[in-house]
């Protein structure tokens, strides 16, 4: 990490935990005040799938023999996570904003089942605390340029600031689900000024690096191994899936160890009769990646721990061919909305330790005001790995190229329930070639608004 970075480090690293302390004082005072004059937003949501996945398999590059001396499959293939036909329910979700003044906000969203982002998905926790945080100030989302000029601070859980905000499909494109998918824990403030410019400062954990299926499952990934070396009969019927590398789920809000400085700058501009607006962020993450960190339901370990299986008996050398421990992210966001029809796209660089790849990702939607609201979505994303995998590494698709194409349509029926269609056209380029794996997935959405 270079030294300009350690500097900032180690001078905001002794105020973390009074920040933590502070807001948690912050947050007393409000919930044992009486409602008066405080404003409580929750919006509850349910969602049933039904799930079409093409079966695909493919042999790895060896045989991967000394899986079975930790208990696990000494077979040498890679396959969907879940293939057929599956009817599901798979989120259960209550959001909120409990507005105490015309300054202070607390943010939160908790969701049951989760079962897209369950990572394993069988043993991950079915109750996740997606987001929680608190914000002092406004903070305006894309392409909306404020009155005047503001300031905020935050602190807790929450997104990442170059997040595509309004997804338009269940799905996610590989390059959002490889590098932005999942929230982070910490700390961020910024400012959004009257003539377009803002930017952003985040003080936070660090998403752990791991591996996942880019379709709706993620996978099983070492929690088949898990389970079976923690009792009998408790192997899933669920695969590690075409796995590629992932920022995944914090588990934690720790910033004492290997925290991640990230800073974005960005301008807006609107059209007079706000009828054309555009967006665009650049924006920088660095930290140092961690020796191992813990997932839950799974001995895998991430970061590096994933990287080198060289201390695993019968694996000796097999290891990414991975340098240091830095990490960074460098990306450009762009948002451009013209009337109905709204572009996003994003561009990312990333080095995990001397790993290098990039991808880019472009999503286009049209609203059809008809007497049901029809919006037609198309996303285009592309993932290119430079770096390739020894020849008895377990998982040869970290090292493979993806061109993902997703094709959707949103029907809303009402106000309150929406369906959503949508067709995955995935392509990874093997050693045989470009090989295709697809997946068809039809959503039905329920929403729900209380204020009071």
């Amino acid at each position: 990490m270079p030294i300009y970075t350690n500097t900032i480090v180690r001078a905001i690293q002794p105020y973390t935990q009074l920040a933590l302390k502070t807001s948690l004082l912050l947050l007393a005072g409000p919930l044992t005040m009486p409602a008066l004059g405080q404003v409580l937003d929750m919006r509850f949501e349910v969602k049933a799938n039904y799930r079409d996945s093409e079966q695909v398999r493919f042999r790895a590059q060896s045989p991967i023999s000394f899986l079975s001396s930790i208990g696990g499959d000494s077979s040498s293939f890679i396959e969907t996570v879940e293939e057929g036909e599956h009817a599901e329910v798979s989120l259960i979700s209550v959001a909120g904003k409990w507005q105490f003044s015309e300054s202070l906000q607390l943010n939160f969203k908790v969701d049951a089942i989760d079962l897209y982002d369950r990572n394993p998905t069988s043993t991950d926790n079915k109750i996740d605390i997606d987001a929680f945080f608190l914000r002092y100030g406004d903070r305006f989302s894309a392409t909306k340029i404020p009155s005047k000029n503001s300031v905020y601070a935050q602190l807790g859980k929450f997104k990442k600031f170059e997040q595509q905000r309004e997804r338009r499909t269940e799905s996610y494109g590989v390059v959002s689900t490889v590098f932005n998918r999942f929230e982070d824990s910490g700390v961020e403030t910024g400012f959004d000024l009257s003539s377009g410019f803002y930017g952003r400062l985040s003080y936070t954990t660090g998403n752990p690096v791991f591996t996942r299926d880019v379709n709706a499952l993620a996978g099983n990934n070492g929690s088949q191994d898990f389970q079976a070396l923690t009792g009998p009969n408790t192997y899933s019927t669920l695969n590690s899936g075409i796995a590629t590398l992932y920022d995944a789920e914090i588990e934690d809000f720790d910033l004492s160890s290997d925290p991640e400085l990230g800073v974005g700058l960005g301008y807006r501009w609107n059209s007079i009769n706000q009828n054309q607006k555009i967006d665009v962020l650049a924006f920088h993450y660095q930290r140092d990646l961690s020796k191992t960190r813990e997932l839950k339901g799974t001995f895998l370990g991430g970061d590096l721990d994933l990287f080198d299986l060289s201390e695993v008996p019968g694996a000796e050398g097999v290891r990414l061919p991975f340098s240091g421990n830095e990490k960074t992210e460098s990306g450009l966001n762009v948002w451009y909305n013209s009337g109905d029809f709204s572009l996003f796209s994003q561009y990312v660089k990333q080095d995990l330790a001397g790993l290098d790849r990039d991808g880019f990702e472009i999503e286009l939607s049209y609203v059809l005001d008809l007497p049901i609201t029809i919006t037609p979505v198309v996303r285009y994303s592309r993932l290119n790995n430079d770096f390739s995998s020894p020849q008895r590494f377990p998982t040869p698709s970290f090292q493979w190229d993806w061109r993902k194409v997703d094709y959707a349509v949103n029907i809303d029926l009402s106000d309150n329930f929406r369906v959503i269609v949508e067709y995955a056209d995935n392509e990874v380029l093997t050693a045989g070639g470009w090989k295709d794996q697809r997946e068809f997935l039809v959503t039905l959405r329920w929403q729900q608004s209380y204020k009071r």
